[in-house]
């Protein structure tokens, strides 16, 4: 994958914020001696179990996230909120989900804007991280200038089953891959991901399952008020030829789901966009240069 010519370094630092006593982690990349003035500010938010570094700055090939917007031009910020990297753990983990993050993610951006002199950020969630970024979007709209839902479900909740029995889920290096179909991805990066999520945590909260099971939806499209791109890989609503079992069931609800969801955004305000041969974890598979082009165009729309 081919990132934008540039250059110049990409300088990045680390820092805390706190807010109720609780200290969050934050990495900012961007080009060294940056021109855009105020910058443009791109906030990335992981997914329910994974933090930063795999999610979005991944130390493989080019699969860094951070790095590809970072080459063209934006400032990138990403976030691990409460229980997740180098943050710490929230105070009630079983039930700690996108409604409570959004305290934390207003005082990165509070931050931000203090800092970089901004009023506004692009904000991009994966998977349970687009839960907590379409919610704060939902509060703040005014603070937020394009909403990137990525792997992001509705109103389709997991069974009961699927909650964990305690407060904290352990990391697993099987489970940290099972993210990944067979034939989506290009060879090592399963395995890069698993030992960068094996590094970052050994376990996470078990909150954001019980968004899952007991909360959606907790985003109410009605109230974005900014473009929304809703992005996502093939095999997130069509069942992978790879996969045994009959699951059309799912897979039928699952489109269905995120249609309903663009169909309640105020009219202009949505774009629903499918990248053939990607799967949930479609920004770190073949397709990962269509779904940045694709979300870079988005990004860039006035």
């Amino acid at each position: 994958m081919a990132a934008p010519n540039t250059a110049k370094q990409i300088i990045s630092r680390d820092f805390k914020i706190e807010r109720n006593g609780i200290s969050v982690h934050v990495r900012i990349k961007q080009l060294e001696q940056s021109a855009s003035s105020p910058p443009k500010v791109l906030l990335l938010l992981p997914s329910a179990t994974y933090s930063t570094e795999p999610n979005w700055d991944l130390q493989f090939a080019d699969y860094s996230v951070m790095e590809f917007f970072a080459k063209s031009g934006w400032t990138v910020v990403a976030t691990d909120l409460p229980g997740y990297g180098q943050s710490d753990d929230p105070r009630n983990p079983a039930t700690f989900g996108a409604i409570e993050s959004v305290q934390y993610i207003d005082s990165v951006i509070d931050h931000l804007a203090e800092e970089l002199r901004i009023e506004t950020v692009d904000l991009l969630g994966w998977s349970w991280g687009a839960q907590a970024a379409g919610r704060y979007a939902q509060e703040h709209p005014n603070r937020v200038r394009h909403l990137v839902l990525c792997g992001f479900t509705f109103e389709r909740r997991f069974p009961e089953s699927a909650l964990p029995p305690d407060s904290f889920r352990k990391i697993v290096r099987d489970g940290a891959m099972t993210d990944f179909i067979e034939g989506c991805f290009e060879s090592g990066v399963p395995e890069a991901y698993a030992d960068a999520c094996l590094m970052a945590d050994k376990e996470v909260p078990s909150g954001p399952i019980n968004d899952y099971v007991n909360r959606l939806p907790v985003v109410d499209p009605d109230s974005l008020t900014m473009p929304v791109l809703v992005i996502c890989g093939q095999y997130e609503v069509e069942q992978p030829k790879s996969m045994k079992g009959d699951h059309q069931e799912f897979f039928r609800a699952r489109r269905e789901d995120l249609e309903e969801f663009c169909k309640r955004l105020p009219a202009g305000n949505s774009t629903l966009e499918i990248i053939p041969g990607g799967g949930h974890a479609v920004h770190l598979e073949k397709p990962a240069m269509t779904w940045r082009s694709n979300v870079k165009a988005f990004l860039e729309r006035p």
